[in-house]
């Protein structure tokens, strides 16, 4: 720190650290070693088991001439999903099978991402199926 004598015009410098710089000083080196013991407990414990996709539906809509179904893609492991396909299947009242599917870019550990499938037979008159299809490891 310096200090400016203003009758001489000189600076001085004070010999010892305030209380102030000590103590951001600790606290500072408290929070860089637990940042690095958090990244190396990931490093070590981090579990590599496969994603756990599921589907919720969280809508259904009429869009245009389409019918959308919105939903969440929820992957409850610590590992992440690449290119994860969903696919969605209509099965009309005559037995005559619609098949829709998205692709989603990424699925992130322990997260939700919500999406859309849509659909030109009425969602009321069939019976819907919306299943995660596959993924690849990132």
């Amino acid at each position: 720190m310096t200090v400016t004598n203003k009758r001489s015009r000189t600076n001085t410098e004070q010999r010892e650290a305030s209380w102030v710089e000590w103590t951001t000083g600790i606290v500072s080196l408290l929070l860089v070693l637990a940042l690095l013991g958090w990244i190396g407990r990931e490093a070590l414990v981090k579990d590599s088991s496969a994603p756990e996709l599921k589907i919720e539906i969280t809508g259904m809509s009429r869009s245009g001439e389409f019918h959308r179904v919105e939903f969440e893609l929820v992957n409850d492991a610590p590992s992440t999903a690449a290119a994860v396909k969903v696919v969605g299947e209509l099965r009309g009242a005559n037995g005559e099978v619609e098949i829709s599917d998205v692709t989603f870019d990424y699925a992130p550990a322990e997260s939700r991402t919500r999406g859309g499938i849509l659909f030109r037979g009425d969602l009321q008159a069939g019976t819907l199926s919306i299943r995660p299809a596959g993924y690849t490891e990132p």
